[in-house]
């Protein structure tokens, strides 16, 4: 190509962006093992990529392997050295991908050197992720794998010495333990609609933090449980190359972030699958297990602080004009009796009080003598009186009458009482001594009538009041009892949820980095280039 050709080429793909890059990247990479490529297609985009490539070190890297497989190797060099200059790192992980996915254990082992070579452990950018999700993996062989645990368990070592490093790390798990206490929902039997009634009760807060070692358990557990679906190593090495491709982006795109190791361990466990492969994120969680456990037991810590020594209830009592104010406390519900005694203490002493305003004094007692007695006098002696004396007797009914049921209600009863009297005599036509009796015997129903109605004036209006004081004191009861059924149940789920957090603890404690990272495994896989 003359000068002028270069030139007028130039003009003609200056605007190739690091878009087009990676999608013509990923699009030989995909077909560079079909047989669809010409010597002649390839060394154009090489040449194409060269005069476009603007600095972009996957340009140049994407050159270097279109010229090593047109068997340039001159070129391919050349624009080797050039993606080195332009961001080692990048390319040297790039070339490591590309290693692994065509299985030259070698080469891989030459590029993972020289990229963790340049790594610092307290200021690794974003793309070190994919050379861990190939450690993870297992995509690695075993000196690979070898190398790159040594360096990250130096790193860890080295920054665990930090605490302020390790103070940011709990506190991202702090937040994180905060986010599952607010999505924690009680179901209906959780509610404690009257407990929520008491002074100083967040019993929701209470709850959700009562269930948080629970959740937060369930959680890690599905999340270190999973297994991604099983894919073929060749497979699994491609959609490696892929996505870190697809994710780079170029300083002026997006700057890089730097962050330490252990940083990163907390950003890839807290992902949520949007960047992190599962593998990367079991490993992170069993790595940071530690910083996990404390911060759940500052999350426990702050719920057992909020909880009080006591819920306090009141309950305004007021009957028949007795007015007062009950307080009671309780954290478990066991000292229900207690309460209830102080109830009946209050309610007794207010039956007392008017019981005592209805007590049968000496002229009831008297009143219910003169009518009894005066009763049995007329009974067995009023046939000789009604015979000798008939309007003395009906004085004396009269007058007894008078004294219990008022004036005039005394004169209507004996009116009542001497008619029905005449009525019987005149229906009546046995002998005269009958008459007698019939008068006598009605006059002995009406005293009888009367004491009942002086007893029930008094003592039937104490047993009225036994009873309605008796119903009262029952519907106080029941509210006592509820408050304290419902204290009870809530404490119940909220020391059954905080014993969780050993369950947690005991799942921490058995987590094993180790254990997280797949093992390679050989593969049949050969492309010829």
């Amino acid at each position: 190509m003359t000068a002028y050709g270069q030139s007028e080429y130039a003009s003609r793909t200056a605007l190739l962006s690091s878009r087009d890059v990676r999608v013509m990247t990923q699009g030989i990479l995909k077909n560079m093992d079909t047989g669809l490529l010409t010597k002649e297609t390839l060394q154009k985009k090489a040449e194409e990529l060269l005069v476009s490539a603007d600095d972009y070190w996957m340009a140049y890297g994407l050159a270097a392997l279109i010229c090593w497989l047109a068997d340039d190797r001159v070129k391919a060099q050349q624009a080797l050295q050039r993606a080195l200059q332009a961001d080692d790192q990048k390319t040297s992980l790039f070339f490591f991908l590309l290693s692994l996915w065509e299985e030259r254990d070698h080469a891989a082992d030459v590029w993972l050197a020289r990229y963790l070579g340049q790594q610092d452990g307290s200021s690794l950018a974003e793309h070190f992720q994919y050379c861990m999700e190939a450690y993870t993996d297992g995509l690695m062989n075993m000196s690979g794998s070898r190398h790159v645990e040594g360096r990250l368990n130096d790193w860890k070592s080295e920054q665990c010495q930090d605490a302020r490093l390790i103070q940011q790390q709990i506190q991202t798990w702090h937040d994180w333990f905060d986010k599952e206490r607010s999505s924690v929902t009680l179901n209906e039997d959780e509610q404690f609609k009257l407990l929520k009634k008491a002074p100083k009760a967040s019993v929701e807060e209470l709850l959700q933090g009562a269930h948080l070692p629970g959740k937060a358990l369930d959680d890690l557990q599905k999340l270190m449980d999973d297994d991604e679906a099983s894919v073929a190593k060749e497979q699994a090495k491609s959609v490696l190359l892929e996505r870190f491709i697809e994710a780079d982006r170029s300083e002026e795109e997006q700057p890089s972030v730097y962050k330490p190791y252990i940083s990163w361990l907390t950003d890839w466990c807290l992902d949520d699958g949007e960047k992190a492969v599962i593998s990367l994120r079991q490993y992170a969680i069993a790595s940071s297990k530690d910083w996990i456990r404390s911060a759940a037991d500052d999350a426990q810590g702050e719920t057992v602080q909020k909880l009080p020594d006591s819920f306090e209830f009141f309950s305004n009592l007021s009957y028949e004009g007795h007015v007062d104010k009950l307080t009671f406390y309780s954290i478990d519900g066991r000292n229900e009796r207690d309460h209830l005694s102080a109830l009946h203490t209050i309610i007794d002493a207010w039956q007392k009080e008017e019981l005592s305003k209805h007590r049968p004094g000496w002229t009831v007692v008297a009143m219910l003598f003169c009518i009894i007695g005066g009763g049995a006098l007329l009974y067995y002696g009023g046939g000789w009186v009604l015979d000798n004396h008939p309007f003395m007797l009906l004085a004396g009914v009269a007058l007894l009458c008078m004294a219990f049921a008022g004036p005039i209600g005394g004169l209507i009863v004996t009116a009542i009482l001497a008619g029905i009297t005449a009525f019987l005599m005149n229906a009546i036509t046995a002998a005269y001594a009958s008459h007698q009796y019939i008068f006598i015997t009605a006059c002995v129903v009406i005293l009888a009538g009367l004491s009942f109605k002086v007893y029930y004036a008094t003592f039937g209006i104490r047993r009225k009041l036994e009873k309605q004081f008796k119903q009262y004191a029952w519907e106080e009861e029941n509210c006592i009892c509820r408050c304290m059924a419902e204290t009870a149940d809530f404490y119940d789920y909220y020391t059954k949820g905080m014993e969780r957090q050993q369950d947690l603890h005991a799942f921490l404690d058995g987590l094993s980095a180790s254990d997280y990272v797949r093992r390679n495994q050989e593969s049949a896989r050969r492309i010829r280039i």
